[in-house]
Order: C-alpha cells, then sequence, then structure tokens
C-alpha cells in the first residue's frame, strides 16, 4: 500500500516542494496568546469545577481569573460549559520510539562473556537519540489528552536512559523536558547469551552496580590525588550508571508481575540504588512488600479484555435453550476463575489506593483510546475518581520531578491543558481542545455514524465483510489494490495491499463500522515520516464508494466491488 500511494502522491510533492521550499509544519502559530473563556476547570485532581477564564501565553498558563479582558493578540477560545483539566503526564511508554527488527544473532566467541551491547547492556543510550518526533504515537497520546511522555528505549535488560518530553513539535532536542530522566530496566533475557536467565540477570546487575561504585570511588581518588593514581578505565555502560550510584538517578524496574516485583525489591535492599517499580499489572500480590518498601509505583493501563456476552437466540420448538442446560464443572470453575482473576486486574489500582500507595499510569501496552474506557473499569471496581484523575497528572509530575511545570492548571505553570465537551469520565465525553506547552489544537470528534438503508441499525452490515477489489482516483492516474475486512470474535480486522507490491500489507487502526459505513486508518512510511490515511467507505451489498483522506495532499475518491476468489 505504501508504494501504491506513494508513487501516486510524488506528483503532487513535487509541485508543492517546487511552488515554496517551506516546511509548514515548523511555520510559527499566528499567535502564542489564547484566552479560554467561561470554562469549568479543575485545578488539580480532588479539586472541585470552578467556572473561570485561562490566559495562556508564550506557552506558560499566564492568568486564571474570572474578569480576565483579552489582550489585544489574543484569541479567544469560548469554552461555555465545557470542562478543562489539566494534561495527562504518562509515566513509562516507548512514546516516539521505533519498534527495531530483530535481526540475526550475532556470532560470539565467548556466549558467557559477550559484549555488552550484544547482551543487551546499554544504559549509555539515550531514548533523544532514537526519538523520532512525528510517531504516530504522540498523536495518539495527544489525542487521549496527553502532553507529556517519559520515553524510554527499546531493548532488553539495560536498554538506556530514558527522557521526559513534550508531545509538541518537531525538533526531538526542543521537545526535551529531562534527557537523562532514568535508567531503564528489565528482566528481559539475551536468547543463547549471558545472561540468559532472571538469575543470570540479577547476578549481572550486581556485578554491574558493583563495579560502577567502584569505578565513582576511582575517579573521585583520581581526581583529588594529584597523581600517582592510575587513570580510570571503564566501559560505557559503566560510566553510564555512575549517578545511579550517586543516587542522582532512579532506576525505573519494567516488573509486570509479582515475582519481578519482589526480585526488583531484594536487588534494592541489597544495593541501595533509587528504584521505581513500573508498569505493574500483578502487584496485588505484592501490595505488602511494596508498602513495606516506599519505592514509588507506576501501575500498567493495560487490561484484559472483558469476556462478551453472547446474545442469546430463540431455541428451536422441543429444544431447550443453553442457559437451561447444565454447564460442565469444569467448564464453570474455570468460568469462575477467569471471572476472579478479571476482577484481581481491575481493582488492582483501588487496591493500592486504599493501602495509601500512590501510583502513575504507564502507556507501555496501551493505546491512548482505550485509557478512559480502562480507567472507568478501574473507577467501576472501587477506584475514585481522584485517584484516577491523580494517577495521570500529580502523581507522575511527582515521580519525574516536574511538579513545578506541570501536573495543574497554575500560574507560571506549562499550558498543557485539555477540554471536553462534557465532564472527562462521562460515557459520551470527547476532547475538544488540547494545549501542549501552549500549542492550540482543535481535535475532530469521532462520532459513531448510522447510515445505511432505512431502519438499519449501528450494528454492522454483513454486506461490509469480505473481500473488496478498490481503485484510488489520484490524479493523473487511477491505483488499484485490496481491502480484506474480517471480524473474530467482536473484533473487526482491515488489511490493505496495493496490486503493485501485494507483499506490502498494511494492518488498519482506528476501525469504526456502523451499518454500512466503516471508517479506518492506515500508516505508510518513507525515509523516516510517517502519513496517515484515512478511509471513509458506504457499503452498497457488492460495492462501495468513499474517500480515502492523505493529510494535506487532500482526499481522493475510492471505489470498490466484492470478489469471492481469494486468490
Amino acid at each position: 500500500m505504501k508504494k501504491l500511494l506513494l508513487t501516486g502522491l510524488a506528483g503532487l510533492c513535487c509541485v508543492l516542494h517546487s511552488t515554496a521550499q517551506v516546511d509548514f509544519n515548523e511555520l510559527e502559530e499566528v499567535t502564542s496568546t489564547y484566552l479560554i473563556k467561561n470554562v469549568h476547570f479543575q485545578k488539580s485532581a480532588g479539586d472541585s469545577m470552578t467556572l473561570t477564564n485561562i490566559l495562556v501565553r508564550d506557552g506558560l498558563i499566564h492568568k486564571v481569573g474570572q474578569n480576565l479582558q483579552p489582550p489585544f493578540d489574543a484569541r479567544t477560545i469560548n469554552a461555555d460549559s465545557m470542562y478543562a483539566y489539566p494534561s495527562f503526564i504518562d509515566a513509562l511508554s516507548h512514546a516516539g520510539i521505533l519498534k527495531k527488527e530483530e535481526g540475526k544473532r550475532p556470532d560470539v566467541k565467548f556466549p558467557g562473556a559477550p559484549p555488552d551491547d550484544i547482551a543487551g547492556i546499554t544504559p549509555q543510550n539515550k531514548a533523544l537519540d532514537v526519538f523520532n518526533p512525528s510517531d504516530n504515537t504522540l498523536k495518539d497520546l495527544r489525542e487521549s489528552g496527553f502532553a507529556i511522555a517519559h520515553s524510554v528505549p527499546r531493548g532488553k535488560m539495560l536498554p538506556g536512559k530514558g527522557a521526559v518530553i513534550s508531545l509538541q513539535g518537531n525538533n526531538k532536542d526542543a521537545m526535551a523536558i529531562r534527557d537523562d530522566a532514568s535508567v531503564y530496566f528489565q528482566f528481559e533475557r539475551t536468547r543463547g547469551l549471558y545472561p540468559s536467565t532472571v538469575i543470570g540477570i540479577m547476578a549481572k546487575w550486581r556485578d554491574l552496580y558493583r563495579n560502577a561504585e567502584i569505578a565513582a570511588q576511582h575517579a573521585t581518588l583520581y581526581e583529588s590525588s594529584g597523581g600517582g593514581v592510575a587513570r580510570p578505565k571503564v566501559s560505557e555502560a559503566i560510566k553510564a550508571l555512575v549517578p545511579l550510584t550517586n543516587g542522582d538517578e532512579s532506576l525505573f524496574v519494567q516488573a509486570r508481575n509479582s515475582k519481578d516485583v519482589f526480585r526488583a525489591l531484594e536487588l534494592q535492599k541489597e544495593l541501595g540504588h533509587k528504584m521505581v517499580l513500573a508498569n505493574i499489572e500483578q502487584g496485588w500480590y505484592a501490595l505488602d512488600a511494596i508498602r513495606a518498601s516506599g519505592a514509588p509505583v507506576v501501575l500498567s493501563a493495560k487490561l484484559p479484555k472483558p469476556d462478551k456476552e453472547k446474545k442469546k437466540g430463540k431455541a428451536e420448538k422441543g429444544e431447550k435453550k443453553k442457559s437451561d442446560q447444565p454447564m460442565d464443572p469444569e467448564k464453570e470453575a474455570l468460568k469462575k476463575r477467569k471471572a476472579e482473576s478479571l476482577k484481581a486486574y481491575e481493582s488492582q489500582a483501588a487496591v493500592f489506593e486504599k493501602a495509601g500507595i500512590p501510583f502513575a499510569i504507564s502507556m507501555m501496552d496501551t493505546k491512548g483510546k482505550d485509557l478512559k474506557a480502562n480507567l472507568k473499569r478501574m473507577m467501576a471496581a472501587g477506584l475514585s475518581e481522584k485517584g484516577a484523575m491523580a494517577a495521570m497528572t500529580t502523581h507522575p509530575a511527582s515521580l519525574l520531578g516536574i511538579s513545578h511545570l506541570a501536573g495543574s492548571i497554575e500560574e507560571g505553570k506549562l499550558a498543557n491543558i485539555f477540554i471536553t465537551d462534557k465532564p472527562y469520565f462521562d460515557d459520551d465525553a470527547h476532547i475538544k481542545y488540547i494545549f501542549v506547552d501552549g500549542h492550540f489544537e482543535e481535535l475532530k470528534i469521532k462520532t459513531k455514524k448510522v447510515k445505511g438503508k432505512e431502519g438499519e441499525s449501528e450494528e454492522p452490515a454483513d454486506a461490509v465483510f469480505g473481500r473488496w477489489a478498490f481503485e484510488v482516483e489520484i490524479p493523473g492516474q487511477t491505483q488499484t489494490g485490496k481491502i480484506v475486512i474480517d471480524k473474530n470474535d467482536g473484533d473487526y480486522a482491515i488489511s490493505v495491499t496495493g496490486d503493485d507490491d501485494p507483499d506490502d500489507v498494511d494492518e488498519a487502526r482506528d476501525i469504526d463500522i456502523s451499518g454500512r459505513n466503516l471508517t479506518f486508518t492506515i500508516d505508510i512510511e518513507d525515509d523516516g515520516v510517517t502519513m496517515e490515511v484515512d478511509f471513509d467507505i458506504e457499503v452498497d451489498d457488492d460495492t462501495f464508494e468513499g474517500t480515502v483522506s492523505v493529510g494535506e495532499f487532500g482526499s481522493f475518491a475510492i471505489t470498490g466491488i466484492k470478489y469471492n476468489d481469494p486468490d
């Protein structure tokens, strides 16, 4: 699909570049001053809503008050009956960090003592060095209410150092709020090389940390000796860990399950470094140990998908309904265990809140569009609204050392605000506006569409699913390809290929099917630049028509016809 669209758009790109050598993403905004009028605002988590005006100037919250007058250069945002909240802070994720392709493992002469970089021990690497400002994860987070993310590199045991990054901008250096924000650690083994077991990882970490302590002492002695002391000669990995031994940095340990929590606590107790237990999914088993340790906590926003209730069909005459038939005892026991397990996941945040353990939230394994639904499931299981908002704002701000900049709507702080048309946790509330570092963005509100034939509901029509051959009318040519639309256990899957390269398959995201209308997005990348392609299609039995939108290049007509031959 990438070649299909990029080829057709190449001519348009040439025209745009020949008419003006301008990077439109770098253009200054018309004004950096905004007056948000008559908005119900929440200063910070737990505060009651107050009707006020908010003046944003030069990226900061300049004033908050009821009687503010718009400066001459201000753009006024009439927010009557809307609601303003401090923008969210992602406490741990790979936001903006592209996935690495797993290549063939290099040949190593001594697998028991591989080079650090091959063994996944690269604490000297920085997230900012591999950060891509145009990565779609940043847009996804922004549209879900986030303004800041703590992003860490990908890798094995010690991938590198995390950075606290603003989610607005095109220059990664300008987007960085804190560069060396953390050292990121995982119990992630390296296949076929030491450390290839959890015990090996723990032993290796002890060795690395102790050597870093010795290196720090040696460096201090060397600098103060005036001669007579050998020059320190240590690896880049050891050198990068010295600030951790001095207490200047924290080790963010990914501890999804309780076993990893206990392992991390054991190492921290033995070595004494500052540590954050991060991206916890199953922490309730280790609750007492976590509370006793005083270690800061980041819980995962991820929740298992609940079992969907199957619709009860009418039983045939003389046939018993399934509900009337006895259930197999083993199946019944399994169903009960699954329900109890799901409840434990959903209740985790409430359990930590009740235990008095503050926590932030990680988006490491969660898409932005799933956040609110997951938070509401946690709230239904006992988490307070105050606790949910604190986990997204004040707690991560404190954890990352940026409370003076973010986490609440206060004068002098960064203008990180999102505005909803209804209270955030209402089912049908949408984020309408967001400010990130004072940059204003109006978001498209995606609503369910009810189209198609008279009397048709929002339930997807059977005609939508299947294999489709399509044509896209791009100026100067027609491009062709295939779309496959499937449904599996209630989830939709859409793949798109171009006839010019049928092996290049793009999987769709943000799929919405209502009646005979479907919308979805695919991402295409070329030379490090990611472009969103939005489809909006209306099906009529064996044909469809609609549009394909490609950013600033505009929208193009698309038509399709259903076919049965999979070849």
